[in-house]
């Protein structure tokens, strides 16, 4: 006949270790993938580089921008946007094919934004320093990749920010 040993204390502690590593993991893979593919939804990651990007490439990065998610909606053809601390606005002026492939223009036509094949782009139709500035500094970065630079850039590297930024971002 079975009998049923009572678990020991060290057996209880790893099964709530396992338990716990499980559910950091879980809450980790939720946080750094960017789950808008199940919805209309993109988002742009930018970032500020210390010198000139070249082809989108910065080799050394200064910090993180604010992130936006745009809302696609392809039946009117327009975008609704919105960046940490603003409120939401809409674009109208748009060529959308799917949430991954679309353009506008802004009201004013200062610039053309996009994604295509899933990343950001932006061009500047008018001459400001401040948009020369964001076009000879700015770029755009996967999720991950902008994490890591909130991460390395926004507290000085050190190892304890790394797990707050991917689990406040």
């Amino acid at each position: 006949m079975y009998t049923k040993t009572p678990m020991g204390e060290e057996e209880a502690k790893n099964n709530g270790l396992v338990i716990l590593l499980g559910l950091v993991l879980l809450v980790f893979l939720f946080k750094v993938f960017d789950w808008g593919f199940l919805s209309s939804r993109i988002t742009e990651y930018p970032a500020y580089c210390k010198v000139k990007v070249v082809y989108n490439t910065c080799s050394s990065p200064a910090y993180e921008l604010n992130k936006t998610v745009y809302e696609v909606i392809p039946a009117r053809q327009e975008v609704i946007y919105t960046s940490e601390g603003s409120p939401p606005n809409k674009l109208t002026n748009c060529a959308i094919s799917d949430r991954s492939n679309w353009s506008c223009k802004y009201s004013d036509n200062s610039a053309e934004l996009g994604f295509v094949n899933g990343r950001y782009y932006e061009v500047p139709l008018t001459d400001s320093s401040v948009t020369q500035d964001i076009k000879d500094h700015g770029y755009y970065l996967s999720k991950w990749s902008w994490l890591n630079v909130s991460a390395k850039y926004g507290c000085g590297g050190k190892f304890y920010c790394y797990p707050l930024i991917y689990l406040l971002n």
